[in-house]
């Protein structure tokens, strides 16, 4: 028998978030919020209209002989549930491991989204409750996190991955399984504080529940009033992001300084742009970026191999590269030539002169056709290139320019350059055109060479 108060949030859940007739997988570790998940389901199958529902659960092999009876116990209960049940068995790690959460947490999900592809279903519900949603809150919060973080645990993800229990407290639950003797399993890692979940869980919250007894629950409103928000939040970021971040390629990035002025947008945008490219966010390096803006030729550290060098205009963000080979390519003039290697497309397109079209330090400029010749190359920058930057009276060193421009050495010399048939850099995509290529009242057509990057697995 479901308590009407659980059966009426359920229901509630799949009636905002679920369209009918859908197949779910339902991930089960054995412990009693996955346990009550599968039991709950199924008891409402018919009511909430699902259409297939089966089993899903991952063996971490982390806890060797209780690992494996975690294992036995959920396939026992999709047996006598005649649901159909998906394993996978992991090996090679141990609790003490470090990061051990994070690779498990990543292989769950590769699993239940490789059942998603391959056996058709449309959703993976995972048994995550008030009470997680709290501690998830709690934990950003400690670490340093803006409007987006504090959405916290999410009902129902873009990739099918719901939370049917995401209102509903732990005690509730553990109280509806002990009244109809539905047994679970209890993983004792759960208990080690080693973990800053198992802190929060056990420590912090049943402390401020002292002087706070809503705690939990105010910690889960809090997220659910701020997942509401975001989508107006979202779009003034996106906008942000369009305005004021330039992707290169897989490797790098440019925030033009303009956009720092705008401190709440620069803030989240700068934690989405990290997070997009896989660099660890904290309040301290989003705070540092601000800081740091004004102080130009200098470069800055951040985690995965990471760094940033401010200039006059804008902050590049650069990884550190493990391949630094020459690279050459021909330009179709005009056409679309695609640098896999680089993860960068270029595209030429010629015609008459334009008006009010004149960029001449972005990633899209408008040069004198004649200037620019039949044949154009994009290659590594050479230590002996020579260049007259648009608006100079006098030619440099390529190089010198660069390092002026408050590039550092380690990126500028694997920099790209647009070059004619005689070598002659015309253009620095992102950074400045040749003087000579600018278009003058003598100009009779025009050459528009657009770059952008291809991003891949970000």
């Amino acid at each position: 028998m479901l308590p009407a108060d659980i059966k009426e949030k359920v229901i509630r859940f799949f009636n905002r978030h679920v369209y009918p007739e859908s197949s779910i997988v339902a991930a089960v570790s054995g412990g009693s919020d996955s346990v009550a998940l599968i039991y709950l389901l199924h008891n409402l199958k018919e009511q909430l209209k699902i259409k297939n529902l089966a089993v899903a659960h991952v063996n971490h092999g982390l806890r060797g002989e209780e690992s494996d009876e975690d294992e036995r116990f959920v396939r026992e209960i999709a047996q006598s549930l005649n649901l159909p049940f998906f394993i996978k068995r992991l090996s090679g790690h141990s609790c003490t491991d470090s990061g051990i959460e994070l690779w498990a947490r990543k292989e769950r999900y590769c699993f239940f989204r490789s059942l998603q592809e391959t056996s058709g279903f449309q959703f993976v519900a995972t048994g995550h409750t008030l009470d997680d949603q709290s501690e998830t809150v709690f934990m950003r919060i400690l670490r340093g996190t803006g409007h987006r973080g504090l959405r916290g645990i999410l009902p129902l993800r873009e990739d099918g991955v719901l939370r049917p229990l995401l209102f509903i407290r732990k005690k509730e639950l553990a109280g509806w399984l002990k009244i109809n003797n539905l047994q679970f399993r209890t993983d004792s890692s759960n208990e080690s504080t080693k973990f800053q979940r198992n802190r929060v869980r056990h420590n912090l919250i049943p402390a401020l529940e002292k002087s706070a007894p809503d705690i939990v629950e105010n910690l889960s409103v809090l997220a659910e009033q701020l997942q509401g928000s975001w989508n107006i939040v979202n779009r003034e970021v996106n906008k942000w992001i369009d305005s004021f971040v330039i992707k290169t390629n897989d490797h790098s990035f440019i925030v033009k300084k303009e956009g720092l002025q705008d401190r709440e947008c620069m803030s989240e945008g700068i934690r989405e742009i990290f997070e997009q490219f896989g660099i660890p966010v904290t309040r301290y390096h989003i705070l540092g970026v601000w800081e740091n803006s004004a102080k130009h030729g200098n470069q800055f550290l951040l985690p995965g191999r990471w760094c940033y060098f401010p200039n006059k205009k804008e902050i590049l963000f650069s990884r550190a590269r493990v391949s630094n080979n020459d690279f050459c390519y021909e330009i179709a003039v005009p056409g679309v030539t695609d640098c896999k290697e680089l993860n960068m497309q270029l595209m030429v397109e010629q015609g008459t002169v334009p008006v009010g079209e004149l960029c001449y330090n972005d990633w899209s400029v408008v040069l004198d056709r004649k200037t620019c010749g039949d044949i154009l190359l994009f290659r590594k920058v050479k230590a002996d290139d020579r260049f007259l930057p648009f608006g100079r009276a006098s030619e440099t060193t390529l190089l010198r320019f660069l390092a002026k421009q408050g590039i550092p050495k380690s990126v500028r010399e694997r920099m790209g350059v647009i070059a004619d048939r005689n070598d002659k850099v015309i253009w620095i995509p992102g950074i400045r055109i040749n003087h000579n290529c600018r278009i003058t009242e003598q100009t009779e057509s025009v050459l528009k060479i657009s770059s952008k990057a291809i991003l891949q697995d970000i």
